[in-house]
């Protein structure tokens, strides 16, 4: 509906038409919603029970090192969004980044991958993860991102921990583990870690690679 103003023009009256206020434009991670859930994998079990998450990257699939060191997984299954099932095996890991490389053993025709961030996630940026918390599959969660932090320089914040994180406030449960954290434009930006536990409760205090550790295992 158009808005009607009156205003004076030189001691006359005349009408100015106004033209309605431009719809918002969604989100770019509203329309990047279908291709980044999948391009997110869950790591199964041979009886089809989820372990961890990974994701298509750069003709390959980034999880977390973690994930398949600690099930001794030198062949890994994999669960697509829409059922089909492929195989991967380790092609690179390293345990202080907490990243692997998956290299795939099995055709999987169309899949979609996530592109890589321009840059790291800087405080105050929104993001998401995409994993399988306790069995909840592709399940989506937001947070605000604090930044990547260095734990040799920034000791106050990181409380102890060793390594070099992004850490955000998105919840992660078990499960996610390996999945992506992505920016508003569905980029890339981290991998889940870890997440900050009270009395074994996860709470809103999450670590992923970040952006660099990804890039260097996928470069190596």
């Amino acid at each position: 509906m158009r808005i009607l103003t009156l205003v004076l023009l030189l001691g006359g009256c005349s009408l100015l038409t106004v033209p309605p206020p431009a719809t918002p434009t969604p989100p770019p991670a509203v329309s990047a919603v279908e291709r980044v859930l999948e391009a997110t994998v869950a790591l199964e079990h041979p009886d089809g029970q989820s372990f961890c998450t990974g994701a298509f990257a750069s003709g390959y699939v980034v999880t977390a090192a973690h994930c398949v060191d600690d099930a001794g997984a030198d062949a890994v299954i994999l669960r697509l969004r829409n059922g089909e099932r492929g195989e991967a095996r380790v092609s690179r890991l390293d345990p202080d980044t907490d990243v692997a490389v998956l290299a795939l053993t099995s055709v999987i025709a169309d899949r979609a991958e996530l592109p890589l961030a321009p840059a790291e996630a800087a405080a105050g940026d929104r993001v998401f993860v995409v994993g399988m918390p306790l069995g909840w599959r592709w399940f989506l969660t937001q947070g605000i991102s604090s930044g990547v932090h260095d734990c040799a320089l920034d000791s106050l914040t990181c409380r102890g921990l060793a390594g070099t994180w992004l850490l955000h406030s998105a919840a992660t449960s078990y499960g996610n583990s390996g999945g992506p954290v992505l920016n508003e434009y569905g980029e890339l930006v981290g991998i889940t870690s870890w997440v900050k536990t009270v009395y074994g409760v996860p709470n809103h205090m999450s670590a992923a690679a970040p952006l660099a550790a990804i890039r260097r295992a996928l470069n190596p």
